[in-house]
């Protein structure tokens, strides 16, 4: 219980952030914090690859998927700038379809986390193909 308070609490404290000021869009090598938080994801996605494959270590994954979670709630509170040219009216749009997707990726490593405790290893192969997809959805929109 007080877990799920905590990230709540962490993920409301991380939106009102967001509210109050939007970075620019990270590039790869750029060190922001939006991009230190994916950093964290891609490189957390790199490590489970290989973590998924040794069922005998779950801890390992659960670890990562928990720094991941951290990464995506980071990244909550810090949407990327709306491109340049962009109607005022919309940028409001972007910002929050920008936060769904993070919400999308939180409850898709939040899925992926439950399966590899219950040791459901095809359940788990499934939630990081959707992992990846949600990644790709997500560079094509806002990179």
């Amino acid at each position: 219980m007080q877990k799920s308070t905590l990230l709540i609490g962490t993920l409301l404290l991380s939106f009102a952030a967001g509210l109050a000021y939007t970075r620019p869009a990270p590039q790869d090598d750029d060190p922001t914090p939006l991009g230190d938080a994916m950093g964290t994801l891609q490189g957390g996605q790199r490590k489970l690859r290989k973590q998924l494959k040794d069922t005998e270590n779950s801890a390992a994954a659960v670890a990562t998927l928990q720094e991941m979670q951290r990464g995506a709630i980071t990244a909550l509170g810090l949407p990327p700038a709306p491109p340049e040219g962009m109607e005022d009216a919309k940028k409001p749009a972007w910002r929050i379809d920008f936060q769904r997707q993070m919400v999308q990726v939180l409850d898709a490593l939040l899925t992926l986390e439950l399966a590899v405790t219950e040791g459901r290893t095809e359940a788990a192969k499934e939630a990081y193909k959707a992992l990846g997809a949600l990644k790709k959805t997500g560079h094509d929109t806002y990179q």
